[in-house]
């Protein structure tokens, strides 16, 4: 079913289904960036801020569509951090994990970087969750260095993936 996944530009339109899938404990467990409990409102603001972003060229967020069915976030982020050089970002539904939609999504987002002149990829997972290490390194990610998270993330083992893009 991959075949028809594609990545949609993120539009407050999203933002139902982002409240939705992001208040599951499971997603704010390995995402950096989503409190548990998720607040009422908090799709609709982060869609906000992510457009505004986009503006400025700090990050390109985008829905993760099943034809017409949104199953997840992925994002190139950090744009303007390092020149020449984004980090990615994603996640998936919990209804829709382990179909390999990740794994097809980061090689959308690898697709885009190219595209939009990017040359190195980070990529940052907690180290309890091999399943998103394994997204990396499908898509010629390697492991760079383990560090200490922060924020929800105090205290977990982190480890960072990089990839050039060419």
């Amino acid at each position: 079913m991959t075949d028809t996944l594609h990545l949609q530009d993120i539009a407050l339109a999203h933002a139902p289904a982002i409240q939705r899938y992001a208040a599951d404990q499971r997603i704010a467990d390995t995402a950096s960036s989503i409190p548990h409990p998720y607040p009422d409102g908090a799709a609709e603001c982060f869609v906000r801020r992510v457009l505004q972003e986009r503006v400025e060229k700090k990050s390109f967020v985008h829905a993760v569509m099943i034809g017409e069915e949104f199953v997840g976030v992925a994002s190139l982020f950090n744009c303007l951090r390092v020149p020449g050089e984004a980090e990615v970002g994603y996640w998936i539904g919990v209804p829709f994990w382990g179909k390999g939609y990740a794994t097809h999504a980061v090689s959308l987002l690898i697709a885009l970087a190219k595209s939009m002149g990017f040359s190195a990829l980070v990529g940052k997972c907690v180290a309890r969750n091999p399943a998103s290490a394994r997204v990396m390194e499908k898509n010629g990610f390697h492991f760079d260095k383990e560090s200490i998270g922060c924020g929800p993330h105090t205290g977990d083992l982190v480890r960072e993936f990089k990839r050039t893009v060419m």
